[in-house]
């Protein structure tokens, strides 16, 4: 208070310990807000990470339900129907 009278400031008491705490608590209050954006992107990247779902395709080495051959024959087909040469 007495900085602010030499200064020709008219500063309340409250003033005076408002302006004294905003200087001390500017660096926690800082910190504080860095911590509170990094915990909301590390919660927004565990939202986008993709991880395997628990659902099984089948058992390992099993035959796939559409084999290669399969899936030419139908391509062919298809082709055929379209008037396309797949020349095979």
């Amino acid at each position: 208070m007495a900085g602010a009278s030499q200064q020709g400031i008219e500063l309340t008491v409250q003033d005076a310990l408002d302006r004294a705490h905003s200087v001390f608590a500017s660096e926690h209050l800082e910190a504080i807000q860095r911590k509170k954006i990094t915990q909301q992107v590390q919660k927004r990247n565990r939202g986008i990470t993709q991880r395997p779902t628990q659902r099984r395709t089948g058992p390992a080495g099993a035959e796939p339900k559409r084999s290669v051959e399969g899936a030419m024959a139908a391509y062919a087909t298809k082709a055929a129907e379209l008037g396309i040469d797949v020349g095979g």
